[in-house]
């Protein structure tokens, strides 16, 4: 499922196009207004009802399957988890050590989604991922592999039955959604600050969201530069179209001197601004607590989001450009020293003068636009930065996005036949090896894509 998530001060219509998106590649997506995010309620209160949300959308998911799963017989369900014993040349036990275990899983999950459905919205991915554990356990008691191999072999298991949530958001919506994969709750308490749904998020991507270092204090430049754009463009620029303005600034001594004041008055107004927001700031934060969250200097962005790390099975991409005005670009980017952290400078392709002549959050809002623009290059960058890539195909990342950039690569080096053999694609090449090497009984896993990747190279090396 793919779980969207606005700014403030819009609704859902403010990120409507990556709902259109998602729809036409055969998502189930869900997309309405969060009046918590939209009026700048605590974070938490937001974060609570997103982890509700997730488990509400996996629930929805896991109903419609196990329904499909209850009447399958050993055949079928082999079918349905795209399990096969002989992928990598060799028979795999493996295979049948899961299908011994499906009717066993197929019943707990059976119980589980009988139990009431407010009890499950506030529970239901925890429940999952201890099941899941229990399941890793009961793999690597039957032979079926190491801890690692069994971890993964039954995280495919569950997460085909109740696959994990994507979560998509801009600004305010995406800082939730990255709150929200953070601070997972392991176990039942009543912390505010840890969410259930945040064991069923797999993927995070952030448009334009001061995740990485919280937002300008006392309020970024697209802010302060709004009072002067409002005068400049309701007043002066409408004079200075003027035939006798324009006269009067054909002397270069004029236009110097109008050149000079404007931009006086432009930086004027600036500091002004900034100095009526941090006297102000008090009052509007008593009334939306969630913009002061999202602040640098907040207590709660150093606690629950400063420096936390991204758990293990979780990826984020953090979507950013050097035209945003209200989440800076150095401000909205991951710390990359985690595998599973990724960031996305994109090129907007919008004309410099008319960026020039728009509000200036005008790029800030275009950031919702643009989704196939954006996924266009983020497949571009495969080939061209081949070691980030290599990161992408981390083990900490999650491995529907594993398996999503494995078969990118698989049509785009398919179009150059000795990749394998170039020195630039080899830290991408050890890392397509070491997914080749998990070796799990699944048609769908990232280690069967691998290993088909590397072994039409070596076909295809040896053919020539």
């Amino acid at each position: 499922p793919v779980l969207l998530l606005h700014g403030t001060l819009v609704g859902e219509e403010g990120i409507e196009a990556y709902e259109d998106y998602a729809l036409e590649r055969g998502f189930a997506v869900d997309n309405h207004t969060h009046e918590g995010v939209r009026d700048g309620h605590p974070i938490e209160e937001s974060a609570e009802q997103v982890s509700r949300e997730v488990n509400f959308a996996r629930l929805e998911i896991a109903r419609k399957n196990l329904s499909q799963l209850m009447g399958c017989d050993r055949d079928g369900l082999k079918d349905f988890f795209k399990l096969d014993g002989n992928l990598y040349q060799s028979h795999d036990d493996s295979a049948e050590v899961v299908l011994d275990l499906l009717p066993t899983v197929l019943r707990r999950f059976e119980m589980l989604l009988s139990q009431p459905e407010d009890k499950l919205a506030t529970t239901f991915s925890g429940k999952l991922e201890r099941l899941e554990a229990e399941l890793s356990g009961q793999f690597e008691n039957y032979g079926a592999g190491n801890h690692d191999r069994c971890a993964r072999m039954a995280a495919e298991v569950v997460d085909s039955i109740a696959p994990k949530a994507v979560l998509v958001g801009h600004s305010a919506g995406g800082f939730v959604g990255y709150t929200l994969a953070l601070n997972p709750e392991k176990k039942p308490d009543d912390d505010p600050f840890t969410y259930d749904g945040g064991n069923g998020v797999g993927e995070v991507v952030v448009l334009s969201s001061p995740i990485g270092k919280g937002m300008s204090v006392p309020a970024p430049p697209g802010v302060a530069e709004m009072p002067f754009y409002l005068v400049d463009s309701a007043i002066l620029k409408p004079v200075e179209e003027l035939p006798v303005s324009q006269l009067m600034r054909l002397n270069p001594l004029v236009d110097l001197a109008y050149s000079g004041s404007k931009e006086l008055a432009r930086l004027s107004f600036n500091l002004a601004t900034l100095a009526s927001v941090g006297l102000t700031s008090p009052l509007t934060y008593a009334v939306r607590p969630g913009y002061e969250q999202v602040m640098a200097n907040s207590d709660f962005f150093k606690n629950y989001v400063e420096g936390k790390p991204i758990p293990d099975g979780v990826t984020v991409l953090a979507v950013t450009s050097p035209l945003d005005r209200m989440s800076l670009e150095d401000r909205s980017q991951v710390d990359e020293t985690q595998a599973n952290a990724h960031n996305l400078s994109v090129d907007m392709h919008l004309d410099p003068e008319q960026v020039e002549r728009e509000r200036p959050t005008w790029t800030h809002v275009k950031m919702t636009e643009m989704p196939e623009a954006f996924r266009q290059q983020f497949a571009e960058r495969l080939l061209e930065q081949p070691d980030e890539t290599a990161r992408l195909l981390d083990a900490s990342n999650n491995d529907g996005v594993r398996y999503d950039t494995l078969v990118l690569l698989e049509k785009q080096l398919a179009e150059i036949p000795d990749w394998s053999e170039q020195d630039r694609f080899s830290g991408l090449k050890e890392a397509m090896q070491k997914v080749a090497d998990e070796r799990l009984p699944f048609q769908d896993s990232p280690s069967f894509v691998a290993y088909r990747v590397l072994r039409s190279s070596s076909l295809s090396k040896s053919t020539s």
